[in-house]
Order: C-alpha cells, then structure tokens, then sequence
C-alpha cells in the first residue's frame, strides 16, 4: 500500500472545523466565519463564500440545501442553487458540533456542545424530536450504512445506539473513559469500531455489544475513524493520520509532518474513492491517494 500526498486546499484564516464533498466540490467551515467551495479537481477556490456571524462547527448538505451549524447555537439553511438562506433556526443553546442524515429517510440530527440531539425533518425543516444525552459535547453522529441504527457517542464516556423508527435506545456501550468521539459499524453489520479522548481504538462485536479489542492507537484525542475499501483511517490532535487493516488492527501506513502532514491537530477526514481528505486546525485541507 502506497499513501500519496496530492493537493493542499488554500485559503482559509483559521482551523478548519468541518468540510464535505458534493457533485465535485469541496466545502469547507473554519474559525475565520466563513464557508467556502473549492473545485475538488484543480483546488481553485470558486465564488461561493458564506459569511458567519460565529465560527460554523458543522456542514450537511442534501437537495440542494446546506445546513450551517455554528458556535452560538445557530442554525442557517442556504439554498445552494440561489445562495440564500432559506430557513434561520435559534433552537441549539450551544455550540452545534455536528449534522447530519439517517440514511434512507427524511430525518437530519444536530448535536451540540451540552449534549442535546435534535431531529428535523430534511424537507421542510420542522423540529420533530429533542432528545438529551446530559452534559458534554457530542461531536459526532454516526448512523448505520442501512439507516437503522444511529451512535451517538458522548463526553462521559457511553455509545449510546438507537434505533431510527422512534429513536429509541436499543444498546448501550461502555465506550472510552475520557470521552467517546466517534464510531464506524462496518459494512457486514457485525463490528462497531470507536475512537475517544483516551487515544484507544476499541472494536466490538454486534449485536453482542461484546468488548473485542482496545488498542493505545495514538497520543491523543482521536477525532475522527473512517473506512476506505477496507481499511480503517484514524485522525487525532497528536498530528497523525494513521491506517489499519480492519481485521488485525495492524498498523498500515502512518502520515506525519514529514511525510507532508499536518502540524497541528486534525479534526476529520472525507473518504474519497481512492483516498482521501483531511483537515487541521493548521487551516489546511489536504488530498491524499491511498494505493
């Protein structure tokens, strides 16, 4: 396996929080307040800029519309086509750290910085449930490929996992002592693989919820586990992108700063087809080939 540094994407002031790729371009949310589209081909920067007024934490796009989510608890949907904004929702009291899509349906969760979920309704917008985790950030959702699960892991440490017909709680894992991050369920529907505070990369067994494996992966908060054609991909404040085989858990490959990393802490990945994108609070996006 052969990792290879690409593209950088250049532009923004400030670390980037959050970005997506749709129909070719590449959306990126920073610190600086603004969200901008790059052309994910040439890395030009193109003439689509929102203008914040807090630092936009999270993204979501689906139908031609992009949801903001921001540090004040604000929310913005923009039309993409006319670059208006449709719908301002004050319903967060805090910081939103994430949005996004139950597959195969039409709800959108949010999640903020004191542990509340909301679920909205993707085509008209409408507040359907609110559902409180207790204190603490949730920085990420994750639901199943199929839909019918979501994981919702949280700062004191559970996975809580519930199904998507009513948002019930079905399952519960003890999950990382300082704090669950994030979760990748594989594509077989047999494990559950988590990140957290603690540097560990747990993978358990589904539906058993049985404990299989923790492993010390990095040195730091893990932000962000990802899967690429069988590989899993790990992100972490300690600078490093590192690559598992999914069966063994054996380390891959490694990115650092020698090999064109990041220097500073990287908040998520974008799985592409043959790689992938990161990007830092260093205010880089980066491209990478994974052969």
């Amino acid at each position: 396996m052969k990792i290879q540094f690409e593209q950088e994407y250049l532009g923004h002031s400030g670390a980037i929080y959050n970005a997506f790729v749709l129909d070719g371009f590449l959306y990126s949310a920073s610190s600086d307040r603004y969200v901008v589209r790059w052309d994910l081909e040439t890395g030009e920067q193109t003439s689509f800029v929102v203008q914040c007024t807090s630092a936009p934490y999270s993204l979501f796009a689906a139908d031609n519309y992009l949801w903001i989510g921001l540090s004040s608890g604000d929310m913005h949907i923009i039309q993409l086509d006319e670059k208006k904004e449709v719908k301002f929702i004050q319903q967060h009291q805090s910081g939103i750290f994430h949005i996004g899509a139950i597959p195969n349906s039409h709800f959108v969760l949010s999640s903020d910085a004191d542990g509340m979920v909301h679920v909205w309704h993707k085509n008209d917008f409408s507040l359907l449930m609110s559902i409180p985790f207790g204190q603490g950030k949730i920085r990420r959702i994750v639901p199943s490929e199929d839909g019918k699960l979501v994981f919702i892991p949280t700062q004191e440490g559970k996975i809580h996992i519930l199904e998507t017909n009513g948002f019930n709680e079905i399952a519960e894992l003890d999950g990382h002592k300082l704090g669950s991050i994030s979760t990748h369920f594989d594509s077989e529907f047999s494990k559950v693989y988590s990140v957290g505070k603690d540097g560990q990369m747990k993978r358990w067994s589904w539906p058993e919820g049985k404990l299989e494996k923790s492993l010390p992966v990095h040195y730091e908060t893990i932000y962000e586990i990802s899967e690429l054609n069988g590989l899993l991909i790990t992100a972490s404040r300690d600078k490093t992108i590192k690559i598992w085989n999914k069966e063994t858990l054996e380390i891959q490959g490694k990115i650092t700063v020698k090999e064109k990393g990041h220097t500073h802490s990287i908040n998520g990945l974008i799985p592409l087809e043959n790689g992938f994108i990161s990007f830092s609070d260093d205010k880089k996006l980066k491209r990478w080939s994974v052969l």
